[in-house]
């Protein structure tokens, strides 16, 4: 009687599932940041100094808030780039138009 064991094939699965969540995480979270980001540097500092007990000037904060704006754009389209090859040959793969002969 012979068994075969699962436990590679059950590993390989899991890190599989590991890496699409960390993968989605790091698609997800600068869109989030971008999303919760407060319109005016004002509520930015209120923000900064409820949450660290840090009181900042409005200019600071108002550097902050685009330098967090800058950070969450040039990360995505790092995210975008990275991705792009992968995505376009898997469009060019089931877009249904054979190759000529």
């Amino acid at each position: 009687m012979t068994s075969t064991c699962h436990c590679n094939k059950e590993k390989k699965e899991r890190r599989r599932l590991f890496r699409r969540f960390f993968q989605f995480i790091r698609w997800a979270t600068p869109g989030v940041v971008l999303a919760l980001i407060p319109k005016c540097p004002v509520c930015l500092a209120g923000y900064i100094a409820l949450g660290t007990g840090l009181g900042v000037s409005i200019t600071t904060a108002k550097y902050l808030r685009w330098g967090l704006i800058l950070l969450c754009c040039a990360s995505l389209l790092y995210f975008l780039a990275k991705r792009l090859p992968a995505l376009l040959s898997s469009s060019k793969n089931n877009s249904g138009i054979s190759p000529d002969k």
